[in-house]
């Protein structure tokens, strides 16, 4: 919790020591540098315990199966946040016709001809209906 400096008894005498000992010809002065391969062996470390403890995640978590892997995907450099949310929220099935329901405490929406919940998965990839157009447009077979 934060509290505010002034209400804390002693508070200004000890940042004034502090500050003055910053000041002294015997202060002892660090200068920590680090070299880009340590940085470099650093990040990919972190990476791989954090991709170690993802592949842990049960697969049929939702978002494991949307993104296997713990690395940024890739937008074109010009992209807009915008255009890269919207993306990002297609991409794990969160869009107002497929989500908009709990808010609105309407039941699920299910898709007419299969009988099934509508999903953003299953318009782009797996509805009948699109197939044509999938083959059509080279779609790939994953989100």
């Amino acid at each position: 919790m934060w509290v505010l400096s002034h209400v804390v008894a002693g508070n200004e005498k000890a940042d004034k020591i502090v500050y003055e000992a910053s000041l002294s010809h015997n202060a002892l002065k660090l200068k920590l540098t680090i070299s880009l391969e340590a940085l470099l062996t650093i990040n990919r470390k972190i990476l791989e315990t954090w991709q170690k403890n993802w592949n842990d995640v049960p697969l049929k978590n939702k978002f494991r199966n949307i993104k296997p892997l713990v690395k940024k995907w890739n937008f074109p450099s010009n992209l807009k946040r915008k255009n890269k949310v919207i993306i990002n929220r297609v991409r794990i099935g969160h869009t107002h016709l497929t989500h908009s329901f709990p808010i609105s405490k309407e039941p699920a929406p299910v898709y007419d001809i299969s009988k099934e919940n509508l999903s953003v998965n299953h318009i782009v990839i797996r509805c009948p209906k699109y197939a044509e157009a999938r083959t059509i447009f080279n779609n790939p077979t994953l989100l």
